[in-house]
C-alpha cells in the first residue's frame, strides 16, 4: 500500500466519522425533537431516544417540555384593619415554544377602569341623620 492511498483512506475515514457524528442526534426523557428537512417541518415530533439526520439537509429543533418554576418575592396584603397577612407565591409555566406566536400586546391606556357603583361606607340611617 502505497504512502498516498493511505493518506486518502485516513482522509476518508476522519470524514465519514465526521459525517456519522452530525447524523446522530440523542434526545433526553424530558424533550422532543422537530426536524426540518431544508425549512419545512417533517411530519411528527420525534424523540425521545436516538435520532438519525441527514447531516447539511436536516435541522433537529429541541424542544423541551419541563414546566419552569420560579420564586416570587413575598407580597403583604392587608387582611384586616389591625394586621396585615403575608403571603408566598410560586409562578408555574410552560418553556416558551418556538413555534407558537407570541400573545399580543396590550396597550395600557386602552383599558378602561370600572368605578363602583356603589359607596362601600355605610350611611347613617335617616333616623339619625334627622335628630342632629
Amino acid at each position: 500500500m502505497s504512502t498516498e492511498t493511505a493518506i486518502g483512506l485516513a482522509i476518508a475515514a476522519v470524514l465519514l466519522i465526521t459525517i456519522l457524528r452530525a447524523s446522530v442526534k440523542i434526545l433526553p426523557e424530558y424533550q422532543r425533537g422537530v426536524l426540518f428537512r431544508l425549512g419545512r417541518v417533517t411530519g411528527e415530533p420525534r424523540g425521545p431516544g436516538l435520532i438519525l439526520i441527514i447531516p447539511i439537509v436536516d435541522r433537529l429543533l429541541r424542544v423541551s417540555l419541563r414546566t419552569v418554576t420560579t420564586a416570587s418575592p413575598e407580597m403583604t396584603a392587608p387582611a384586616r384593619a389591625t394586621r396585615n397577612q403575608g403571603s408566598h407565591a410560586g409562578l408555574a409555566s410552560q418553556s416558551p415554544r418556538r413555534s407558537m406566536p407570541s400573545p399580543p400586546r396590550v396597550n395600557a391606556s386602552a383599558i378602561q377602569t370600572r368605578r363602583p357603583t356603589r359607596s362601600l361606607r355605610k350611611s347613617a340611617p335617616p333616623s339619625v341623620a334627622k335628630s342632629g
